[in-house]
């Protein structure tokens, strides 16, 4: 069964073992580009998607920062294979 809850809790186990944040644990174990995404439209890199909703404000009442671990990653296409191949040469 998928649970978001249990990936954020994943997230913060984590960051007690490794005395990282979970972003900074992704970049450095992996050696990829990612972040998380802004919990304001001003947070928004100019290459990101902005996110509609009939409020206006109503796409940016979730604080993705922590909820890293389950949501709000970003990420290139290219890094996201790069990560992916990564998980797929630690599972062989």
């Amino acid at each position: 069964m998928y649970s978001n809850f249990g990936y954020c809790i994943l997230g913060r186990v984590i960051e007690k073992i490794t005395g990282k944040t979970f972003i900074q644990s992704i970049r450095d174990e992996f050696k990829v580009d990612v972040r998380v995404a802004g919990d304001t439209s001003d947070d928004l890199l100019n290459t990101e998607s902005y996110y509609y909703d009939s409020d206006q404000n109503s796409c940016f009442t979730m604080p993705l920062a922590r909820m890293d671990s389950c949501a709000g990653l970003i990420i290139s296409p290219l890094e996201l294979v790069n990560f992916s191949n990564q998980l797929k040469e630690d599972v062989h």
